[in-house]
This record gives structure tokens, sequence and C-alpha cells, in this order.
């Protein structure tokens, strides 16, 4: 039996079904929706397949709204991987597909969107378009020597230096808001929006005291000049975000956050580093990921056409882009204001 949402009480049942499948992202987790909910005003159209009381199939979804843009459905926003249905049944994977088609339909929404780790076949088959606008960085953990092998020689030298350098994890919200200052700053410089402080307060109580997330912050001469947003589920740890002082980035700080990140997965028993996703024709990003020893893959997004475009992913990475030299040249205080509306939808 296929229904539309699900609800609270199915906590247990869902964490349940989860565990019977590898590779499950926390972005399919009830915290992550429960996140995103409450920091966005998203509703959750999560369709589910039960036998009984017990899950056998999900598609995660929600729903973006702007009274502007429109509407759309994804599977998962916020997040360029971990979307699709979640099932051991072909004829459930199916049937929750079609499921999703019509309620785009029944409820005149502009498109549904799946974001895909593996490419899926039956998505073209019912119709999807199907683009590749990321690569994903997957860094096997193996132990500190075995790893600390495949870093490259550059890495190496980077993250040996001596240069004042220090690595901690961030105790406290006074620590989080410096941090988001330098974030918001950073993400201003790049000619993106940035996530709110809102999002991360979220984060911080919904996910720190479950081992769920951490943030390590980089320290120089006693200040905070930076950090990596690190989240953990199952046997993966996902470096989220990072975000550093530009002052600082002559001592390549990410360097060493990154090998400390990875340090700090293996001695907590994880078998995977997954560094985030770089747009597909960004090479710089991609080689300086890969020198830490990791695998790229094609992230998958797939797009079923109601009444509306799908977007030009492409023109929204460009470094060239007028929204971004725009973005750039706004201060700090406005792109605050403006950030989370766009980036409710900018997901």
């Amino acid at each position: 039996m296929i229904k539309e949402y699900l609800h609270v009480k199915d906590k247990y049942a869902w964490e349940k079904f989860l565990k019977k499948f590898d590779n499950i992202s926390i972005y399919q987790s009830l915290e992550w929706f429960n996140i995103l909910k409450n920091s966005f005003g998203l509703s959750g159209n999560h369709l589910v397949s039960k036998n009984n009381e017990d899950i056998n199939g999900c598609l995660p979804l929600m729903l973006i709204k702007n009274m502007i843009l429109g509407k759309k459905l994804i599977s998962m926003p916020h997040g360029s991987s971990g979307g699709g249905v979640i099932t051991k049944e072909k004829i459930i994977e199916s049937d929750l597909i079609d499921k999703a088609i019509n309620i785009i339909k029944e409820k005149n929404i502009g498109y549904l969107e799946i974001r895909s780790d593996i490419p899926k076949t039956i998505y073209k088959e019912k119709g999807f378009i199907h683009t590749n606008p990321f690569v994903k960085h997957i860094l096997s953990l193996e132990d500190e020597d075995t790893n600390w092998k495949n870093v490259s020689r550059g890495h190496k030298s980077s993250i040996n230096k001596s240069n004042g350098i220090e690595i901690k994890e961030l105790a406290d919200t006074n620590e989080l808001k410096i941090w988001f200052q330098i974030y918001q700053t950073s993400n201003r410089d790049f000619g993106t929006p940035a996530y709110g402080l809102n999002m991360f307060n979220h984060i911080y109580n919904e996910l720190f005291n479950r081992k769920m997330a951490k943030i390590l912050l980089c320290i120089f001469g006693g200040k905070i000049i930076g950090g990596i947003l690190l989240l953990s589920f199952g046997d993966t740890v996902i470096y989220r975000l990072g975000a550093v002082d530009s002052d600082y980035l002559k001592y390549r700080p990410f360097n060493k956050l990154l090998w400390a990140g990875i340090k700090d997965s293996i001695r907590n028993n994880y078998s995977y580093f997954d560094m985030g996703t770089s747009a597909i024709d960004n090479f710089g990003l991609i080689d300086f990921k890969n020198r830490f020893g990791s695998d790229s893959f094609p992230v998958n997004f797939y797009y079923f056409i109601n009444n509306k475009s799908i977007p030009q992913m492409e023109n929204y990475l460009s470094k060239d882009s007028i929204s971004k030299k725009i973005w750039k040249k706004l201060p700090v205080f406005l792109t605050k204001k403006l950030s989370v509306p766009i980036r409710k939808w900018i997901c």
C-alpha cells in the first residue's frame, strides 16, 4: 500500500527500514528532514509503501514553493545526492515513481527532481531528463598510514607545514556564531548565497548531541579563522561545507582541516569520507579533492517536467555568471537578508 507522507509516528519503522540498506545518507534521515522543515518551512511529501506496519519502500520528497517562481518537488533538496526510491523491489520502485508523477500533475507542480548517487534506467524509461551537473568525491578509509600514502606530495607539504595553525572541534554556540560570520563573508566573496544562522543552530541542536555532526575549527594566534562542517551517518562522514577567512588562505588551512576530518573519521571507525561535490567543469576543485586519494563519480539529476522548465545548473555554477558578479559586490549585511529566501529556492 502506498500512502503519502511519512509521519513522526513512523520514526521507529523508518529507522528500522533504513538499516536494511547500504549507502544510506544522512539526507534520508528524519533528523535532516526536521532540519529542513524547521529552517525553511518546507513540507515533506515522503511517499511510503507499507506491508502492514513495516515500510518496504520510500521515495523521500520535499515541496519547494515560491509565490513568483512556483512549485517544485525534489528528492532531496539541500544535498546534491541522496535522493531517489529506497526499496529492494522493482515493482514498488516503479509504483512510487508513478505516484510522484501523479502528484505533480494533480497539484500543478512545475517539475519533479530526483538526485541519485547512481544512474537508474527506470527514470529515463518513464520520461525523465537526465543531467550530470556535479561529481562527488568518495575517499575509502583504511587506516591513517595507508590513507596518508595516497595523499599527494603537495598536500602533504601543506598539512605538515608548521605555520601556527591548529585544529580543534567547535565547543559551543558562541564559537558557532564566530565561524558563521566568516562563512557569510566567504560566501559573499564567492558569489553564492549563504545558509542562515538559523539552519546551523538547528544542525547544532538536532545533530551534535547525537554525534551526527561536528565543526572542525581552524585556529591561528588564538583566533578562529575558519572551519568545516562534517555530517556523520551510517558508515560515512560527509564534508558538507566550509569557510575560511580569505586573509589566511595563504596558509592552506583547508588542507589541514580536511586531513583532520579524515583522521577523525578513521579513529571513529567510519568506512568512507565523502568530500562533497564539485561542478563537473571545476577542474581545479576536482583535482584538489582527488589529491587526497578520493575517487570521483557523477551525480545524477533526473527531471520530470510538468509545466516548468528545468533549472540551468551550469548558469548558476559558472563563476562568470552575472548573478555571481552582482552578489560579490553587495555588502554582507544585505546578502544576509537576501540569502535565506534565495537558498530556500536554490537548494
